[in-house]
């Protein structure tokens, strides 16, 4: 079976470890309410058998909230698109564009 990584990424509490128990359709991310339950990077592995799972590792990574250097950041929704360019803290460009790619058949729109 190929691997393949799916990355789940979204604002604090938007149902993110939610979404992965229905899935997975089984209760293995930690759902709660209040302030941020996962604020770390989590990584989830299958195997079709227990005996091919690696050995249990638990390392938390602190994510974000670093605004040296630079980054770019696009969000292609349903109804709008956005993208930001961000230097050091600076916001250097950011475009929130109206994108109706659901009602609008041509591929080219």
């Amino acid at each position: 079976m190929p691997k393949i990584k799916i990355g789940i990424t979204g604002e604090f509490q938007n149902g993110k470890s939610l979404l992965v128990n229905c899935l997975l359709k089984r209760r293995i991310a930690t759902v709660g309410r209040g302030d941020a339950t996962t604020h770390s990077i989590v990584n989830y592995l299958y195997v079709e058998d227990v005996k091919d799972a690696p050995k249990a590792y638990q390392a938390a990574d602190s994510i974000g909230r670093h605004l040296d250097g630079c980054r770019i950041g696009f969000d292609a929704g349903g109804s709008d698109r956005k993208v930001s360019a961000v230097k050091d803290g600076e916001v250097l460009y950011s475009e929130e564009v109206l994108w109706l790619p659901k009602v609008n058949s041509n591929p080219d729109y």
